[in-house]
């Protein structure tokens, strides 16, 4: 779908929309102005090698605010593997 992200030229305003072809021209939500200007927008871009960097940070992470919290109350962290 899609999703495009524009700049109000009249007040400043950032705004995502969704454009399909029947759709009406955008404006901007804030004042309603239709002078806007379309930024160029990134994308997210996946991979297994930064999933697991990303796993590894967090797991890390996780561990080094167990270290810290009190004994008595301890934190649990439910781990879920998923197979694709």
């Amino acid at each position: 779908m899609p999703l495009y992200e524009y700049k109000c030229q009249g007040c400043g305003h950032q705004f995502e929309a969704l454009i399909l072809p029947q759709s009406p021209a955008a404006a901007c939500p804030a004042c309603s102005s239709d002078s806007l200007e379309r930024l160029v927008s990134s994308f997210a871009v996946n991979s297994e090698s930064g999933r697991a960097a990303s796993t590894a940070s967090a797991r890390k992470h996780n561990l080094e605010l167990n270290s810290k919290q009190d004994p008595d109350k301890p934190r649990v962290q439910i781990d879920h593997r998923h197979q694709h």
